[in-house]
């Protein structure tokens, strides 16, 4: 099922707050912005306007029609709905040339199965916006975040990309493509991992040129061991070159078990003390005790105590409400 909360909260007001780095702009640390001023900082087209109930009905039917859209299609997980709810909307917003999401190679749309041809032909325009939205937002914010970090890093230097619950994301797949990532390593659970991988055979067998593909990880987030392992065989090692290291965290945080997502950010920094080079954090999350319009102080303050320092903060509507980037 879609989650209801992240939906119908896109229509509710929104903030924004001051980054400490003048590379993301100047925007305004204090006063409350109205609904479209996440939207307008991000160029993403507010959601259309329509009553609470039509809209669950659109959120429920499209939750309930993914059945159908997914009929004798191998890759699919059980159990994994929100996830794949998630990739139908990421594949509307991926293509429409109007949107900060619109992906000219097709990515995500060669990512569903046969009945992925429903979306091209339906209009994009007729898909009511307040159905993908909200996810299009975190999409605009981490695609823009990750291309300025990757921007300032000095020449000579590699790009790793680690997303930590990747999910059915090709984010990986684009920046591998342009040559702006060395290596892209995704980690989420077996079952979404397997999954994934028979999607990314069939997007592969679709292409008639060379795919380079993010290395998957199966893993439960939540068994910090089984990370701490993971993250010892993809920063450490023999690396002959200095590497900057990417982590992506999209609305994963806020699922772990209690105590767990400061413990984990706090590992993916103390790999890379270990290895002597330095990294980011992109986010679209509900950090674990910030309150949900928490102005950048707050924020700041969990992410000290997981030894990044913040250099990015806005608010978004729904519940990954917390966008940011911070460094090490």
């Amino acid at each position: 099922m879609v989650d209801l909360q992240e939906a119908t909260s896109a229509s509710s007001a929104s903030s924004a707050s001051q980054a400490v780095d003048p590379s993301y702009g100047a925007i305004d640390n204090s006063a409350s912005k109205d609904t479209s001023t996440i939207y307008d900082i991000l160029n993403v087209q507010p959601p259309t306007a329509g009553p609470l109930l039509l809209r669950r009905l659109t959120w429920r039917t499209h939750a309930r029609l993914l059945p159908l859209l997914l009929f004798r299609d191998a890759a699919r997980a059980k159990d994994f709905n929100v996830n794949l709810c998630v990739l139908w909307n990421k594949a509307i917003a991926s293509l429409d040339s109007r949107s900060p999401a619109f992906e000219q190679e097709r990515w995500t749309f060669d990512m569903l199965p046969w009945s992925r041809w429903i979306l091209r032909t339906v209009p994009i325009g007729l898909f009511p916006r307040w159905l993908h939205a909200n996810i299009e937002l975190r999409t605009a914010y981490l695609d823009q975040a990750i291309d300025r970090e990757i921007e300032r890093i000095p020449a000579g230097i590699n790009v790793r990309l680690v997303c930590l619950g990747g999910g059915y994301d090709t984010r990986s797949l684009r920046l591998l493509s342009k040559g702006s990532v060395q290596e892209a390593w995704d980690l989420d659970l077996p079952q979404v991992v397997d999954s994934k991988r028979l999607m990314l055979e069939r997007l592969c067998h679709r292409r008639k040129k060379q795919v380079f593909l993010p290395q998957l990880w199966p893993v439960d987030l939540n068994d910090l061991d089984a990370v701490q392992s993971a993250f010892e065989t993809i920063v450490g090692g023999d690396k002959p070159r200095q590497w900057h290291t990417i982590f992506v965290s999209e609305a994963v945080l806020m699922y772990l078990d209690e105590g767990v997502p400061i413990k984990l950010l706090k590992m993916c920094g103390g790999s890379i003390q270990k290895s002597k080079g330095s990294a980011s954090l992109c986010f679209a999350e509900r950090l674990e005790n910030v309150p949900q319009d928490a102005k950048m102080g707050s924020g700041r303050r969990f992410l000290d105590q997981a030894r990044w320092t913040m250099v990015d903060w806005l608010l978004k509507p729904g519940r990954a409400c917390h966008l940011g980037v911070a460094r090490r």
